[in-house]
């Protein structure tokens, strides 16, 4: 086990299971710049070490009261400033909940507004009964901004999550256990042993079957009945034919014994981002023998388009085009509103794709043909991404390559495709070991 400090967060890594402390006790472990650094280095951490757990807590008991309020008084007046911290609460959230290792939230006693959000972005969540929990950001005249009004009524009926963003209270931990808030609800006194047997139970398991059947967990969940049921058969397949871990388990089934996980060495999928090549270069794309024509990838992480993502993008990008810029030259089009620059869109089809695809295996990207926007796309669509392989061949100049065309297509939350692409990337080939095999 190695310990270390960074910001306010003390981190300890030890083979299957991560654990971050957030440690600000005196200010109820507000999400300060720190904070967020620290939890940052967390998801790092554990990613790079592959381990199955991440387990997060918070110093006195209380996992997090929320945004670190002086800090966000100072910046009131300062657009750039608030964003900016309003975006990095949100980021270090989307990578906890997006992480290829099981997260879990611990709550002794509060997690209120921010502290409510993680446990939101958590997979799981063990509480003392008599623990605080609320989105609580009405009773200071906020709004939430990392996900409470988003992943609140995911997790829960429309009326509760309702209940709990319109009137600001606070439920008990067994209130939370039976709205299906959170995973477990124990007395006080044996939340720790409650903990370290959930955490026991996971770290028992591969951590790259965990992190697919997260994954296979996401990608379903995104997707009608149909679609998902043949995306989990497909998942399946892939895994029989690609695991080392499935081998052992069917092995050990077959002799009457325990599977033994800690001897196999896994090759993670696509997304899972705990590989690593020689060079310690984070790896979670596919490798160029990975992309066989026909290979379709569903990206697990999504995206809502905000107003301000539109804004900078354009302005940024010196583009004064009052469709995107100017609401009430848009209110007379025939559209009615802003559209978010057409180029966003692209950048964002394209990012989306990256950590399942390209991370760590795309030695550059050679060009975009083919691009088509069928729908508009407005702030507040959310927008998810699948990806075919529609040509690949080795490289004529390149014995450790192969190009790749992908075609990238994007839909809304209302099923409508709002941008195709096809993107040819240069791929590398699985690094060869010093026995002279791929690895």
């Amino acid at each position: 086990m190695t310990r270390r400090r960074v910001g306010d967060v003390v981190l300890d890594v030890g083979g299957a299971v991560a654990r971050a402390l957030i440690d600000r006790p005196a200010a109820k472990n507000a999400l300060s710049p720190a904070v967020l650094e620290g939890l940052d280095a967390a998801v790092d951490a554990a990613t790079d070490a592959g381990c199955a757990v991440l387990v997060i807590s918070g110093a006195g008991g209380t996992l997090s009261a929320g945004a670190d309020l002086p800090h966000l008084e100072t910046l009131i007046g300062d657009e750039a400033g608030v964003t900016g911290y309003i975006a990095s609460i949100g980021a270090v959230l989307d990578r906890i909940e997006d992480a290829p290792f099981v997260s879990v939230a611990v709550v002794g006693e509060y997690a209120l507004a921010g502290g409510c959000e993680i446990l939101l972005a958590c997979d799981l969540a063990v509480v003392a009964e008599e623990a605080r929990i609320g989105d609580r950001h009405l009773e200071y005249g906020l709004l939430p901004g990392a996900g409470g009004s988003v992943r609140l009524p995911r997790a829960l009926p429309a009326a509760q999550a309702r209940r709990l963003l319109f009137t600001g209270e606070m439920i008990d931990g067994v209130t939370a256990a039976r709205w299906g808030l959170v995973s477990h609800a124990v007395p006080a006194a044996e939340l720790d042993g409650a903990v370290e047997a959930l955490v026991a139970r996971l770290a028992r398991h591969s951590g790259e079957v965990l992190a697919r059947m997260k994954r296979m967990y996401r990608d379903c969940a995104a997707l009608p009945a149909p679609q998902a049921l043949a995306a989990e058969r497909a998942a399946l397949v892939e895994h029989l034919m690609t695991s080392p871990a499935a081998a052992e388990g069917l092995a050990a089934f077959r002799a009457g014994r325990k599977p033994d996980f800690s001897t196999v060495h896994s090759p993670l999928p696509g997304g899972a981002m705990t590989r690593t090549d020689e060079g310690r270069r984070a790896v979670s794309g596919r490798w160029f023998e990975e992309l066989e024509v026909g290979t379709v990838v569903q990206h697990v992480t999504r995206r809502t388009v905000t107003e301000t993502d539109n804004v900078l993008f354009t302005t940024m990008t010196m583009n004064p085009a009052p469709l995107h810029l100017d609401a009430d030259y848009a209110a007379g089009t025939e559209f009615g509103r802003p559209l978010v620059n057409s180029m966003f869109t692209l950048a964002l089809v394209v990012g989306l794709s990256v950590s399942e695809l390209t991370l760590g295996t795309i030695v550059a990207q050679l060009g975009l043909t083919d691009v088509a926007f069928p729908a508009p796309v407005f702030p507040g669509d959310t927008i998810r991404v699948e990806t075919e392989v529609v040509e690949a061949r080795a490289s004529r100049s390149r014995a450790d390559a192969g190009i790749v065309v992908f075609e990238h297509r994007a839909h809304n939350q209302r099923d409508e495709l709002v941008c195709r692409a096809r993107r040819t990337g240069l791929m590398h080939r699985r690094p060869i070991d010093s026995m002279g095999t791929q690895s």
